[in-house]
């Protein structure tokens, strides 16, 4: 083991997850708690895995352009003029101020950076730099914005801002198989809903990984849904995907802090649907709007738990195997200081 990549988490809890024949049980304390832990996560987990950044529907035109943090690094992605969406670091190669601020969405038919005026061509390269004085030897086409490698797959956006996560496809493993009959590159959002939670963003994850707590916190669910109805789907946890008859269902997690998660769930339907006179999606999003707010609520109260002097993690039932495997594939990974090879991270999304 490598403890300078390794994450600052107790190195002999983490051995206790992951020894032969070990009973499940959760991570220790400050892997739910610590800023030091979250700010590793972000360089060694986010940056350098694929996470989803949204509907490639939300940059469908030329110049459309969007910022957000991609793990511990902020990128821009824009829609050039021949149809191609590409990300570049949010970062001027002048002077190194940022292109645009995060968590905004602009339509430009370029790039301009605020402080000195530098401006970018849609696809990166630099065209202009008003009143600057260049020294000599200066070739503006040595300059282009940094690229981020982004790739699109049925009508979602990913970035990986390492630059060197497996490619995309192996990520997503057989996905491709599973959504098929759904096709959901032409599905569009008909509702959207954003959470923001009290919770670390792993303690979502485990929960969903589970039906065990159904029957206690979703009586209304285990009215429609038998709490034993839905499949983990291991191979492609890159993705938090609930694909229902008619209609598709999904889940974009952000850490905003150790105890604070950004949620948006979205849901997609067919266009004919959407475009349908008097189309009113609520027999889809009501019930799981309520769910999902039941759902974080027990998780903002798993939260208060882990922070308390009094935490020790308990083991697991046989009907949390789900989250068995999810706790060992992030002990490994803390030990480790980075993935294992071939195994996905449930970063943002996944299926039930």
């Amino acid at each position: 083991m490598d403890l300078r990549s390794a994450a600052p988490v107790d190195h002999v809890a983490v051995e206790a997850i992951l020894a032969p024949g070990a009973a499940g049980r959760m991570l220790p304390a400050e892997a739910y708690t610590s800023e030091a832990v979250l700010a590793w996560e972000r360089r060694h987990l986010f940056a350098e895995s694929w996470v989803c950044a949204g509907r490639s529907a939300d940059l469908a035109d030329a110049g459309d352009r969007r910022a957000l943090r991609v793990g511990d690094d902020s990128v821009v992605l824009v829609r050039g003029d021949d149809g191609v969406l590409r990300g570049f670091y949010n970062v001027c190669r002048h002077r190194g101020h940022q292109l645009q601020p995060e968590d905004t969405t602009v339509r430009r038919n370029a790039i301009h950076c605020p402080y000195h005026a530098w401006t970018y061509a849609l696809d990166g390269t630099l065209k202009f730099t008003p009143r600057f004085d260049a020294p000599e030897g200066f070739d503006p086409t040595q300059f282009p914005l940094v690229p981020v490698r982004t790739e699109e797959w049925c009508g979602w956006v990913f970035v990986n801002a390492s630059g060197d996560a497996r490619p995309l496809a192996e990520h997503l493993g057989d996905l491709d198989a599973e959504m098929a009959r759904w096709d959901p590159e032409r599905l569009v959002v008909g509702a959207s809903h954003c959470y923001e939670l009290a919770a670390n963003w792993k303690l979502p994850i485990e929960n969903y990984h589970e039906c065990f707590h159904c029957a206690a916190i979703h009586p209304e669910f285990c009215l429609v849904s038998p709490p034993n109805s839905g499949d983990n789907c291991a191979d492609h946890d890159g993705m938090w995907i609930s694909p229902h008859p008619d209609y598709v269902m999904t889940h974009r997690f952000e850490p905003l802090g150790p105890d604070r998660t950004f949620v948006e769930c979205q849901w997609l339907f067919d266009p004919s649907a959407v475009n349908r006179p008097g189309f009113d999606p609520a027999y889809a999003v009501d019930l799981w709007d309520l769910t999902n707010r039941q759902d974080w609520a027990a998780c903002e109260g798993v939260q208060r738990g882990v922070a308390s002097r009094g935490y020790r993690p308990g083991p697991f039932a046989a009907d949390e195997d789900a989250v068995t495997q999810f706790v060992q594939l992030m002990a490994q990974t803390y030990r480790d200081g980075a993935l294992p090879s071939g195994v996905p991270f449930p970063e943002q999304e996944l299926t039930r």
